[in-house]
């Protein structure tokens, strides 16, 4: 009986426990990888986000740049308009 037992014992000692600290540590691994994949997915989400911003802020760089030249246009045309028309109040 005694031998049953030392067997048992030895059998658990090389055998059961090695494959179940072996199982803890592939689930440790699997949580890690979940842990790593999931930050990767939240910085592909903010690399996707920051360059819809600097497509925006590049998009409204060009929206000023033409209301500016618009409106350098409009200043140069008020000028020579005024010139045709002669000063304002009639007098010539």
């Amino acid at each position: 009986m005694i031998v049953v037992i030392v067997l048992f014992a030895v059998l658990m000692a090389v055998i059961v426990v090695p494959m179940a600290v072996i199982s803890v540590v592939r689930g440790l691994g699997q949580v890690y990888d979940l842990r790593r994949s999931a930050s990767n997915g939240a910085n592909d989400a903010v690399e996707a986000r920051l360059a819809r911003i600097e497509e925006a802020i590049d998009a409204m760089a060009i929206q000023i740049d033409r209301l500016g030249e618009e409106r350098r246009i409009d200043r140069a045309e008020i000028p020579a308009e005024q010139r045709r028309l002669g000063p304002p109040g009639g007098e010539a």
